[in-house]
């Protein structure tokens, strides 16, 4: 990669297409886009210092659910149309979520759960079909789950966006040489001061403002007086360089 770029923000909702810094905006089925023709219209308004992923979030699934294989068809025609294109990064984000509200689209929260998980197997085989390397997860409360996955597809990069494990979580996970992190500045330790420099190797992890207005150059500053460095964004840069 070109390291004249500022910074990595490894996954975010911006449609600041003007930056120079080198983003991976995350475009969402079914919120951002509906179909290939407002796909290409996102994707034609990027620089080509920046990247995309797409992918059906587990908040936005009213469609999936009240059509299930025509949901799937229509994304997966999507997906085969842009899966080669250069800016293209990985599909995602998608996964699981526990942390929603009781009542969604008419379904209690273990139904809803159910679905997630069947959507999240039939993603993956998608991914292996389209030989797409880079998943990437959207998790809340639920990363045990994801475990067994994680175990049986090595051949995946398994990136969790915002990740909020514990310390525990954090060590098994660590295990795994294709499972990365990417903090995100809503980070409940970070936040607490509870941060764990140890248990958080630099080559395991990447930044990202995801949804909130905290700058991305900011955001490292932060991250480098937590690890009393300066050198955080060429480590990152590096760090890309070799998984990516």
């Amino acid at each position: 990669m070109n390291h004249k770029f500022k910074f990595i923000d490894f996954h975010t909702h911006s449609k600041d297409f003007s930056s120079e810094n080198f983003l991976i905006h995350n475009f969402i089925y079914q919120e951002d886009f509906q179909s290939l023709n407002d796909l290409n219209n996102l994707i034609n308004r990027l620089p080509s210092h920046h990247k995309f992923t797409i992918g059906p979030h587990p908040w936005f699934l009213s469609e999936y659910i009240k059509n299930q294989n025509e949901f799937l068809k229509e994304f997966q025609e999507i997906l085969k149309a842009v899966v080669e294109k250069e800016l293209f990064f990985g599909l995602g984000e998608f996964g699981l979520d526990r942390g929603m509200k009781k009542r969604i689209d008419g379904l209690e929260k273990k139904e809803r759960f159910q679905i997630q998980m069947e959507l999240l197997e039939r993603l993956i085989g998608l991914a292996i079909d389209l030989e797409i390397k880079n998943l990437v997860l959207h998790v809340v409360k639920s990363y045990g789950d994801l475990v067994p996955y994680i175990k049986i597809n090595s051949k995946f990069k398994f990136i969790f966006h915002d990740y909020q494990g514990d310390q525990n979580l954090t060590k098994k996970l660590n295990d795994f040489n294709h499972v990365f992190y990417s903090i995100s500045p809503d980070n409940k330790y970070l936040k607490n001061n509870d941060w764990n420099t140890s248990l958080f190797n630099l080559d395991k992890f990447f930044l990202e403002t995801d949804d909130k207005k905290t700058k991305i150059d900011d955001f490292y500053y932060i991250m480098e007086d937590i690890y009393s460095r300066r050198d955080l964004k060429e480590i990152i840069f590096k760090n890309f360089d070799k998984q990516f």
